[in-house]
């Protein structure tokens, strides 16, 4: 885990490992919480490169229905390989990471193309066993 210290905005910033085993993807959780805060928030971050047509994702839902509040942070054109990249945010809360541990998160991302995406359990309670015992 990454974590980078932010003395002039008072923040901490948590990156988890990339678990995305795609070349040059990205699927990882980060985290912020302030330095006169107890609460932390969450993001599930997603970063596709690819070749061909956008995706655009506009919905994302959860195996058990739930709607996932997706962000679209950045897309870009790598001139040069002509490689398409999109990154997404999806926001999640502690209690909804928490109810993961022992089941994953498995997410659909649906746009002009659809994916579908998993977070072990593991690596949530990982993350949020870190958050914990970090002390700013």
């Amino acid at each position: 885990m990454y974590i980078k210290n932010d003395t002039f905005k008072k923040k901490t910033t948590f990156y988890s490992p990339n678990i995305c085993s795609i070349y040059k993807w990205k699927l990882f959780i980060r985290a912020w919480k302030s330095y006169d805060s107890t609460y932390t928030t969450f993001q599930i971050y997603i970063k596709e490169i690819h070749k061909g047509d956008w995706h655009f994702y506009s919905q994302a839902y959860d195996s058990n229905g739930n709607s996932l509040n997706i962000i679209s942070i950045k897309n870009d054109v790598n001139f040069n390989t002509h490689d398409l990249e999109e990154h997404y945010g999806l926001n999640v809360d502690r209690k909804y990471l928490e109810d993961s541990v022992t089941t994953g998160i498995e997410i659909r991302l649906y746009g002009d193309s659809n994916r579908n995406i998993f977070i072990p359990g593991a690596y949530i309670k990982g993350l949020l066993l870190k958050i914990d015992s970090y002390n700013k």
